[in-house]
């Protein structure tokens, strides 16, 4: 962009966030606040996902890195966003059915409460007598909004462009099968590397939410994976931030009941760091978790 174009581009106030599961926290604003899509755009860095709604020229970016380098941030560390609210009620009832509740503080029409995002950002949502609108304050920046066009048309560059997704029916129950999983020093046992460690520790539970696990493998050498969500006895996600051989990469375990026996169902999201080579990583992966998803339920019905 050359000195004239970034005279002529029209100028927005724009707050970033940055979130690991940028699909998850687009439909999180979404569906809480009634905020539309407007474009977005991808560089060699991330990708991000624009909203909008009320507040004229203002725009929300999510911003999902391709290869994070960095440990999960507290929230604390992260000013809150404000959004006002006219209808109070309706917006509070839209949190509960995400799992994200908050409790109304004050009386009609000025109330307030709090939520966090599936981030950990604090949300603050005020009673206004007005459409929801993003309110600014000085975290938001000025940029120009070069990017118009493609924020009309709608336009968002994908995350991911490759799924890997394969379920298992194991003969154990959830808390069984959960122990098997959650232990990362133990997945050498069956994820078909030479060594698993657990070489940081999450809080509160060691193997949880920050938790990091190196994973030393014959090909493709040692890769970090880092825990990103988690839902004890249920599920979590993880991320690669280091020797990831993706742009981008997403994993999720999760476990469902089904009668007595238990579904483990396993989701790998990615983009290939090279163009033309998803077909081929695709099948390598799906081939290796399916013997690795083999060992894992004879290990577990072992038992």
């Amino acid at each position: 962009m050359n000195e004239s174009q970034a005279l002529q581009a029209p100028q927005i106030r724009q707050r970033s966030l940055t979130v690991v599961d940028l699909r998850r926290s687009e439909r999180w604003f979404r569906e809480a606040f009634s905020l539309r899509p407007a474009g977005g755009r991808r560089t060699r860095e991330a990708v991000c996902w624009w909203l909008v709604n009320g507040a004229p020229a203002a725009r929300l970016e999510l911003r999902q890195a391709a290869l994070p380098l960095s440990p999960l941030m507290a929230a604390s560390d992260v000013e809150p966003l404000t959004v006002a609210v006219w209808d109070f009620d309706a917006a509070l009832a839209r949190l509960a059915v995400l799992g994200t509740p908050a409790t109304a503080r004050g009386h009609v029409p000025s109330r307030c409460a709090s939520t966090c995002s599936p981030d950990g950002l604090r949300v603050e949502l005020v009673e206004e007598l007005q459409a929801i609108t993003l309110r600014l304050d000085p975290h938001w920046e000025p940029v120009a909004d070069v990017d118009a066009r493609a924020a009309a048309k709608g336009q968002r560059p994908a995350t991911d462009t490759h799924t890997v997704r394969l379920q298992v029916l194991l003969n154990a129950s959830p808390e069984r099968a959960w122990e098997h999983i959650a232990d990362h020093a133990g997945m050498a046992a069956w994820l078909g590397v030479q060594q698993a460690t657990l070489s940081r520790a999450g809080s509160p539970d060691r193997n949880g939410l920050g938790a990091e696990r190196t994973l030393v493998d014959a090909v493709i050498g040692t890769v970090v994976e880092q825990v990103v969500d988690w839902q004890p006895g249920c599920s979590y996600r993880y991320r690669i931030v280091a020797g990831s051989p993706f742009r981008y990469h997403l994993g999720e375990l999760r476990l469902r009941p089904q009668g007595a026996q238990t579904e483990l169902l396993v989701t790998i999201r990615f983009r290939p760091r090279w163009p033309g080579t998803g077909g081929v990583l695709k099948l390598v992966l799906g081939f290796k978790l399916r013997a690795a998803l083999g060992k894992l339920k004879a290990l577990i019905e072992a038992h």
